[in-house]
């Protein structure tokens, strides 16, 4: 008990593994409208699970960065902890991290937490923007993950608006 409480990661650990699979109480899944004009990709993720992939259209062969929007199913059951563990993961993973703000997006449908920020990954001089979207649901987590260049959610927020009032989990 003591060496628990001493490593909260090992925590984490141990509540996922025992309480995942009693905690959700449906099968998880999704709809969700693409933008017009925007290419979409339905895949599976490695835990098995429904994603999709949105990306705005690209007008060159050369390979670039485009603005894109992720949906994702992750089966944890506390979203605070979830949130918390994505934020600390993101900022280990990059060299330059700047949170830009956290809030509540409502529908008649769900209620979503976001948070916002700032990165340059390791490997990279190029800087990005991204608005994270958690949606909790018996159990399973739906993550909505926005990327854009430096800058470049609030030109984007009319299309992540239009993405997120299309979400419904079925």
């Amino acid at each position: 008990m003591f060496f628990l409480l001493m490593n909260p990661y090992k925590i984490i650990t141990i509540i996922s593994s025992v309480v995942l699979f009693s905690c959700s109480f449906k099968k998880p899944n999704f709809s969700v409208t693409t933008p017009q004009g925007w290419i979409r990709k339905d895949s599976v993720s490695n835990e098995n699970e429904k994603c999709v992939k949105m990306h705005a259209p690209v007008f060159d062969t050369v390979p670039q960065f485009v603005e894109n929007i992720g949906v994702y199913i992750v089966n944890f059951p506390s979203l605070n902890i979830y949130m918390d563990r994505v934020l600390a993961d993101s900022k280990e993973t990059a060299k330059f991290f700047e949170e830009e703000g956290r809030g509540i997006f409502k529908t008649n449908k769900f209620t979503a937490k976001w948070e916002q920020h700032s990165f340059v990954f390791k490997k990279s001089t190029e800087e990005f923007q991204q608005k994270v979207y958690f949606i909790s649901d018996y159990g399973n987590i739906y993550m909505i993950v926005c990327t854009a260049r430096k800058n470049g959610i609030k030109k984007l927020q009319k299309t992540i608006d239009e993405v997120m009032k299309s979400f419904v989990i079925l």
